[in-house]
């Protein structure tokens, strides 16, 4: 006998789950979604989307529809892709809020709860995010990411990657339906960070700093190419609305290599090349925004360079220590952090002692 009968015309929240080839995770993610604690007033549908597998993985899905009739299953013929999938999904769902879900991933059991309470009490709040527990095959936890915060923090960090993660992010339909947005099809990969781009100058973005699912990540789920190729596509785009020219970008697709944290190590030459991007990038930013918005970026562009730069055995701290001085010398409002260019200062020389032993 089928459970969790709804009312089609009081739905609160459309979860939507596309699937292609997960048999082995498939029944966890299912299961993490059915067992959400949710109070009476809080009905979901749960639309999976299965993107013609060659597995059970359909299989799976019917066993689960047959005993719980929230679940809304459609089937592809073949693969037509995450981006159509989602978008069918987007299409049939009723909805207030649409939940995001991944069929190799875990959603907390309070998720929705707390997704649909802040969206609930924040009306102005078009998508919310929130951090992630990351987790292997062997569901053994391995740490936890978190996303910015706020929005404006959140408009800076996306210039560079998606500043969500896909599966944890709870939208409002009436703000996609407002301003015409879907999943660009043309994008075979990276298409949230294409859509979450169009979605933060629509509407008002936030992350919630608590972790809200489990973040599957395992041997063959590596960055490929093609993803790298259009997360570059849509680096690129956002480089040219800061007046950057493509010739400058091609030249300086290094830097930003490095400025998206994709590389551990830098030399001397590739932090002068990223120093010279973040101040043309915050010149041309200051053209256009307010004193506030300019600071902001300003300490965003100076994070991420503290950081990589913390990470990197090659530059020693005089080299650092100037580069710095120089870098906070572009602009007076360019902040500062002694404590924070202290530590950076002084600890690739420790790390340069401990890997010459």
């Amino acid at each position: 006998m089928k459970q969790n009968s709804i009312d089609k015309q009081n739905i609160t929240a459309s979860v939507i789950l596309p699937v292609y080839n997960q048999e082995r995770f498939l029944s966890a993610a299912i299961e993490s979604i059915i067992n959400q604690k949710l109070p009476n007033e809080y009905v979901i549908e749960i639309i999976i989307i299965d993107d013609g597998s060659t597995d059970s993985s359909a299989q799976i899905i019917k066993n689960y529809q047959k005993s719980d009739s929230r679940i809304i299953f459609i089937s592809h013929d073949k693969n037509l892709g995450i981006a159509t999938a989602l978008n069918k999904g987007i299409s049939l769902a009723q909805g207030k809020y649409i939940i995001r879900m991944d069929a190799d991933d875990i959603s907390l059991s309070d998720r929705f709860i707390k997704q649909i309470n802040f969206m609930e009490k924040n009306p102005e709040i078009g998508i919310c995010g929130s951090a992630i527990i990351v987790i292997n095959e062997h569901d053994e936890e391995l740490g936890i990411n978190t996303y910015p915060a706020d929005h404006q923090s959140i408009r800076h960090a996306i210039i560079l990657d998606a500043a969500f993660s896909h599966p944890s992010v709870i939208i409002r339909k009436s703000v996609l339906q407002k301003e015409g947005l879907l999943y660009d099809e043309s994008f075979l990969r990276a298409q949230d960070f294409e859509l979450f781009n169009r979605m933060v100058e629509a509407t008002t973005s936030y992350n919630l700093s608590e972790p809200l699912i489990k973040y599957r990540t395992y041997t063959g789920k590596e960055t490929s190419d093609l993803t790298l190729h259009f997360s570059n596509l849509m680096r690129k785009r956002n480089f040219q609305k800061l007046n950057l020219s493509e010739v400058e970008i091609d030249q300086n697709m290094d830097a930003i290599y490095c400025l998206n944290y994709r590389r551990g190590r830098i030399n001397q030459q590739q932090f002068e090349n990223l120093v010279s991007l973040c101040c043309k990038l915050y010149k041309n930013y200051c053209h256009n925004h307010n004193k506030k918005s300019d600071a902001l970026l300003a300490q965003f562009l100076h994070s991420r360079i503290c950081k990589i730069v913390y990470r990197s055995l090659i530059i020693d701290s005089n080299t650092l220590r100037k580069k710095i001085k120089n870098l906070q010398l572009v602009n007076k409002r360019f902040p500062t952090n002694p404590k924070l260019i202290s530590m950076i200062t002084q600890f690739p020389k420790l790390l340069l002692k401990r890997s010459s032993k």
